[in-house]
């Protein structure tokens, strides 16, 4: 989880912790590790009004109060191997990673390291309520916090370009193996609205889709 910690006069420090076996994420984009769990808290640094409906893309960097991490758990059938080799290349994010087949992404950078940078672009392919006109570019990035292969991946999030930042949040994933199944859990943590919530969480889900069916598609 994450915790904004606020240690002079109540005031936000540019620190997000992350419980658990966690991370400590400094406002530099430097992290270190913490043992103590604790609420999810994030900085809601930027606000955002466009003054129209919002859409899903949208939704997810409007900035007020801070929620919830988003936490999904699907089970695919194929080797734990294959599930992280889909998220560890980039060649194969390009196949699936996107929340549906309206969006192409385009892989910018992707240095699979501690500390290492990524960075995606994602392009709506025609007009979309959930995804805006097409041709709308949504790219987001971020450093790789820790890579444990074949087992867990954990990296920043940020939206960048478009007024859409509001500073950094974290993802984790967790890959159990199950024989030839693996169980994957991704926690979203440092969400500062419902609706953004809503929408990550509905972004992941359209993601997972696209990664189940790719790994259908290299088992047949």
């Amino acid at each position: 989880m994450l915790e904004a910690v606020s240690p002079i006069n109540g005031q936000f420090d540019g620190l997000i912790r992350w419980g658990g076996s966690g991370a400590k994420l400094l406002a530099s984009g430097a992290i270190d590790w913490v043992a103590s769990r604790s609420p999810e808290v994030y900085d809601p640094n930027t606000q955002m009004d466009t003054g129209k409906s919002p859409t899903r893309m949208e939704a997810m960097v409007i900035s007020a109060q801070p929620i919830a991490a988003v936490e999904i758990a699907r089970i695919f059938n194929a080797p734990r191997q294959n599930v992280y080799e889909a998220w560890s290349s980039s060649e194969i994010l390009e196949q699936w990673m996107g929340p549906g087949d309206d969006m192409e992404t385009h892989v910018e950078a992707f240095d699979l390291r501690a500390g290492g940078a990524y960075r995606f672009r994602m392009i709506a392919r025609r007009d979309d309520p959930a995804t805006g006109p097409a041709g709308t570019h949504y790219v987001v990035g971020g450093r790789c916090v820790e890579i444990k292969a074949p087992e867990r991946l954990a990296f920043t999030w940020r939206w960048l370009e478009n007024g859409m930042d509001i500073g950094q949040s974290l993802v984790k994933i967790e890959l159990r193996d199950f024989s030839n199944r693996t169980e994957l859990v991704i926690v979203h943590a440092g969400l500062p609205t419902p609706e953004a919530r809503e929408a990550h969480r509905e972004g992941w889900e359209a993601c997972l889709d696209c990664l189940a069916r790719y790994l259908a598609g290299q088992q047949a």
